[in-house]
């Protein structure tokens, strides 16, 4: 295989890769707007940085902590959030979007 071939093979992959780079951003941006149906939701979701207990969140947007895990609950089964860290009994998640 000459290194002309290799590199029209790159290319090939390239075109491919941003054809699902599309497809799966649109998918999971509607993902993301069906779970995040409040002004409450949104807010969570923007403290799900790695640096925010769950308490944390439940604190700043005046909700429940179980309200907060019930949440996180849901944006895990989806694959939008991941456990970050644990500190102490605390738990700190990470969005992935």
């Amino acid at each position: 295989m000459t290194n002309e071939d290799v590199l029209k093979e790159l290319k090939e992959i390239k075109s491919e890769l941003k054809l699902q780079n599309i497809f799966y951003k649109e998918k999971i941006k509607n993902m993301v707007e069906r779970l995040l149906t409040t002004p409450k939701r949104k807010k969570m979701y923007s403290f799900l940085d790695g640096d925010h207990s769950l308490m944390d969140i439940s604190n700043k947007v005046g909700v429940t902590h179980e309200n907060v895990r019930q949440f996180v609950q849901d944006l895990e089964s989806e694959n939008l959030v991941v456990l970050d860290h644990k500190k102490r009994k605390e738990r700190y998640f990470r969005r992935l979007i």
